[in-house]
């Protein structure tokens, strides 16, 4: 068995796809099939089963990979120290694009400064990057994770959302924007869709960040997170909190003890504390 044939393994599980997985690797999706062919032969059993055109782990297959995983750590380690005196080594976090970008990349100076030898990847993302797949050593979600043997969770902070409306413009005079159906199962979507009632036209979004650019161009009104909306040009809040929504850190169990990775914990954390998440 070559040990490369692992890190094969594992892009193709991240990408789910044999194109996907030789984006990853900056090699042909030939080269991917043919280094799958030689691992399942030298294991003697499949590592995937295809559905869909995606490429899904066998029970046996999820086991190689987990040890895979720990392989994969295990060079990160050789390869950077990573003590508590030093923190180094390649950290990835994943949240929503919004949090990424108003709340963690604002927070990021102090703890570049602090850790130099921590390679911090934000990953902006809603739902796809997975962290039992190790695409992700830390993970930020709004809602409470089912169990999950691969993962550590906890719950680190709450947003509230509150009804917002172009600063210049008078609530009752403007639609609620509404959310496209596949982002219809959110908390805040399902609210304004009770508020707004059947409505056959006007502007659908799929994301805050686009509801935010729609109330600043007076198109209409929305639910946006309360810390986020007071120091937001051109809207004004317009009414209290209608509902609240937790939010939860995933860290991957094998990534847990790294110092790296406990120091990135505490900083996100920090972070939401400062922004008035928590």
């Amino acid at each position: 068995m070559n040990w490369d044939h692992f890190r094969f393994l594992l892009a193709l599980a991240r990408a789910e796809s044999l194109s996907g997985a030789a984006r990853r690797l900056g090699v042909d999706q030939t080269t991917v099939a043919r280094r799958l062919a030689a691992a399942e032969a030298a294991l003697g059993h499949a590592v995937f089963d295809r559905a869909d055109g995606r490429f899904i782990p066998t029970i046996r297959g999820a086991d190689v990979l987990n040890r895979a995983a720990d392989m994969e750590i295990a060079v990160e380690d050789a390869c950077y120290p990573d003590t508590p005196e030093s923190p180094q080594g390649a950290v990835r976090v994943t949240a929503v694009p919004w949090l990424t970008q108003r709340v963690l990349v604002p927070n990021y100076s102090e703890f570049g400064n602090t850790y130099p030898g921590i390679a911090l990847s934000l990953l902006p993302d809603s739902q796809n990057i997975s962290v039992t797949r190790r695409e992700a050593d830390i993970a930020l979600r709004f809602a409470r994770p089912d169990a999950d043997s691969g993962a550590l969770t906890r719950r680190v902070g709450r947003v509230d959302f509150v009804p917002c409306r172009p600063a210049d413009r008078v609530a009752e005079t403007l639609p609620w924007i509404a959310y496209d159906a596949a982002a219809g199962h959110l908390p805040q979507a399902v609210w304004i869709a009770a508020q707004a009632g059947p409505a056959p036209g006007g502007l659908k979004v799929a994301d805050l960040e686009t509801a935010i650019a729609a109330v600043q161009a007076g198109i209409g009104r929305t639910l946006l997170p309360a810390p986020l909306a007071a120091g937001l040009p051109g809207i004004a809040v317009d009414g209290p909190p209608v509902l609240e929504r937790e939010i939860w850190m995933l860290i991957h169990a094998r990534s847990r003890t790294r110092a790296s990775v406990s120091a990135v914990a505490d900083w996100l954390i920090a972070a939401l504390r400062r922004g008035n998440f928590a």
